[in-house]
């Protein structure tokens, strides 16, 4: 069989015809401007799609739903009067996290981050999901809605969700595409205040996975 050169980003992975992944990153060498890997390789043990002219590669995240090892906690506040908040509160365990956070609001809103907040009270336990729904994996983190909150602690992240006010209000979503990697035993807390004027329902969704 003839070898074949493929370029692949180096964060990604091969997805091979027997459905197993492989580290495009192992026993690769790097380009001289370093962006991408390269090597010269069989092209049996690589799924090819004829259509596209390509081989088959997933990123690592979704990788990472295949192992089992990605998760997701959300919840949604109904009714949130103006000037009140909407808290989701997220504790590591034994691992780091690395979150991706999404927020939806009906109206303007302002959306936060903090560490190092402190409470008096836990809050709502909220149960946290394994995306791969055919795997048990469990994660070591825990989370809380509505938790009672005596020190705020830093803001790392302070956004406006430009929904408008009073009567006239369309509904506004913020999401990173940017990782908020957590330490492990450490506590962070998503907040979405109402800015609305009148009560608006809101939405917080967090979707990460762990690394040791």
């Amino acid at each position: 069989m003839a070898n074949i050169n493929t370029m692949s980003p180096k964060s990604g992975r091969i997805l091979q015809e027997d459905n197993t992944v492989i580290n495009v990153a192992d026993g690769y060498a790097k380009d001289p401007d370093d962006i991408y890997i390269q090597r010269t390789v069989d092209a049996a043990p690589f799924a090819y799609d004829e259509n596209e002219d390509c081989y088959k590669v997933i990123d690592l995240v979704h990788e990472h739903i295949h192992e089992g090892n990605h998760f997701v906690v959300s919840k949604l506040f109904t009714s949130v009067a103006n000037d009140a908040n909407a808290d989701l509160r997220i504790l590591a365990g034994a691992k780091k996290n690395h979150i991706i956070a999404t927020v939806s609001a009906e109206g303007k809103a302002y959306s936060y981050l903090y560490s190092g907040t402190a409470y008096s009270g836990n809050g709502t336990g909220v149960t946290v999901h394994n995306n791969n729904l055919a795997n048990a994996n469990t994660t070591s983190s825990t989370a809380y809605h509505t938790p009672t909150v005596g020190t705020l602690g830093t803001a790392k992240r302070e956004m406006l969700i430009n929904g408008g006010i009073g009567g006239q209000t369309v509904s506004g979503v913020h999401s990173g595409r940017i990782e908020w990697i957590q330490s492990t035993s450490t506590d962070l807390l998503f907040r979405v205040t109402n800015k609305a004027g009148t009560a608006k329902d809101i939405s917080i969704n967090l979707e990460f996975y762990e690394v040791d």
